[in-house]
């Protein structure tokens, strides 16, 4: 399975729970100052263009979920998301596979993870990613859909830099 879309990239999307025996705070800690330096060589080895933490406290996922509404349903019940980017299926595998992974990447995780979310595939996605907007510009054309939203604002932006047709 290589990549799916061109001009895309493989997402890999891991949520986890921390260990119940040790704080949020010492789980993000953990996450950031021992394992994160410990992944970063071996994304790097492995063509990995992007390996992200993202860490959700209690606090602010008690906020989200007041504030959201239906069809929404709150939030998910993880302290972080991990969010790695490569291009294709076979290059995640590949890496998977490394014994550096295996031996010293995985061991590591027991020290600030919950076995039991990390035994849960169902709880990693992967998708390909199409950037609609980044760097405060739009990277999709939106000339057929302008009017709706100048008209919207009440303040025609029809020289607005920041948007690019492309």
């Amino acid at each position: 399975m290589s990549n799916p879309s061109e001009g895309g990239s493989l997402h890999i999307l891991i949520f986890l729970k921390r260990r119940s025996d040790i704080t949020e705070e010492q789980m993000f800690h953990h996450w950031e100052h021992v394992h994160a330096p410990l992944v970063a060589p071996w994304a790097i080895k492995h063509g990995f263009t992007k390996y992200t933490l993202l860490t959700t406290p209690i606090k602010m996922r008690e906020q989200i979920s007041a504030a959201v509404r239906p069809p929404l349903h709150g939030t998910l019940d993880y302290e972080g998301m991990a969010e790695l980017e490569v291009e294709n299926f076979e290059m995640f595998t590949a890496a998977c596979s490394d014994p550096y992974y295996l031996n010293v990447i995985k061991p590591d995780e027991i020290h600030f993870l919950d076995s039991k979310s990390i035994e849960v595939i169902g709880a990693t996605t992967m998708g390909v990613s199409k950037k609609i907007v980044e760097g405060g510009k739009a990277l999709i054309d939106t000339s057929k859909v302008m009017s709706v939203w100048e008209e919207w604002e009440g303040n025609p932006k029809k020289n607005d830099p920041r948007v690019t047709v492309t």
